[in-house]
């Protein structure tokens, strides 16, 4: 028999968190944070369950909470989406909490809807929120170390209690523990569902957690991720069967460039040497283009590279695509036109190893980066 699963509301992004009341002391650092040694509170927006009288079951935290820090959170609930002011007026929730009022003036209002209040912990059971909407209010305050930071927070609610599959005996005789007791587990179950049905997306790269990422890395033989940012990360994976496939040609070695550098370079193989047709750059001899038959040489805009350790990461790129009987030789163009040609103190060739050709399985050999006139 099929159960109705619960039903949740997730808030893992800033704009989701700011939607609310957003003190101006919090932070977002891959999670809501704060100065060490500040404070810092928020309100969140109100979330409509879609039916009356809702139950809410858990709270779920992905947070860390060092000592010498709070974090104290308060749960509001209510049948209406309006909040009577003292005035008799009325106004939306939503519109309230998103109000310049102060943090203590919005608390007030929403006295005769608190249902809990306690410290912040990874799973808190909601056993006495009741009511179509519910929000919260967060309080956080760090130590001059430390400091509390809350990546996640998912609330759960609806669905059919297991309590429904006893006996009616049960059903009918239970004042709520039995209700609360088997939300236990009847969320640890559903949660489990969960992520087994969407295990998908951690191995597709657009999708896949952060710290799933290096994970993914590591199935590929990618060592140096460091050299990625975390988008570059994802389209390296996306494309890792194709440059398996295509290690050590051209396409691989444009590919690669391209993907780090943000811009195609222009790559010059020996053939190119009785190529009627090939124009050599200004500024650039042809000896340096066409030293032997073993060397292909890659020219990049001087611009594109921001100093030595870019410069150092481009040969360790170079070097885990490359043929392994070849050496790549990389010339830096100037673009000023009153510049003249290249700067030849930062060529550098690539020795072949005898790693094979997997991402950062060549051993760089170390290059000389001096000037030459």
């Amino acid at each position: 028999m099929m159960r109705e699963k619960s039903k949740y509301f997730r808030l893992n992004r800033l704009g989701e968190f700011q939607r609310g009341h957003w003190e101006e002391q919090l932070r977002w650092e891959e999670g809501v944070t704060l100065l060490p040694g500040s404070g810092g509170r928020l309100i969140s927006r109100p979330f409509d369950s879609g039916g009356k009288e809702t139950q809410w079951y858990r709270l779920s935290s992905r947070c860390t909470l060092p000592n010498n820090t709070a974090c104290r959170l308060t749960i509001f609930t209510s049948e209406t989406s309006t909040i009577q002011l003292p005035k008799g007026e009325k106004m939306e929730l939503e519109e309230y909490i998103a109000s310049p009022l102060s943090w203590e003036e919005k608390l007030r209002q929403f006295a005769p809807y608190e249902v809990m209040r306690l410290p912040l912990e990874p799973e808190l059971l909601l056993y006495e929120a009741k009511g179509r909407y519910l929000w919260f209010a967060l309080e956080l305050t760090a130590s001059q170390e430390q400091s509390p930071k809350i990546r996640e927070m998912k609330l759960s609610f609806g669905g059919k209690s297991w309590l429904r599959d006893l006996p009616e005996l049960f059903q009918t005789q239970d004042d709520g523990f039995l209700r609360r007791y088997l939300a236990i587990f009847q969320t640890m179950y559903e949660e489990m569902e969960e992520t087994i049905e969407t295990t998908v997306k951690n191995y597709t790269p657009q999708q896949a957690p952060e710290e799933f990422l290096q994970w993914l890395s590591s199935w590929y033989c990618i060592q140096e991720q460091s050299l990625w940012s975390r988008e570059q990360l994802r389209e390296l994976l996306a494309h890792a069967r194709e440059l398996y496939q295509a290690m050590g040609t051209r396409w691989s070695v444009e590919f690669l460039c391209q993907l780090y550098l943000g811009q195609p370079v222009q790559i010059v193989e020996y053939y190119q040497k009785d190529d009627p047709d090939f124009v050599c750059p200004d500024g650039v001899r042809r000896d340096q283009l066409f030293p032997n038959p073993y060397v292909f040489v890659v020219l990049v805009p001087e611009r594109l590279i921001q100093g030595r350790s870019q410069y150092l990461a481009l040969l360790k790129i170079l070097d885990s695509c490359k043929p392994v009987y070849l050496q790549a030789r990389v010339i830096l163009l100037r673009e000023n036109p009153w510049d003249v040609g290249i700067r030849v103190g930062q060529e550098c060739c690539l020795s072949s190893g005898m790693g094979g050709s997997s991402f950062g399985g060549i051993i760089l050999r170390e290059p000389e980066m001096g000037e030459e006139e």
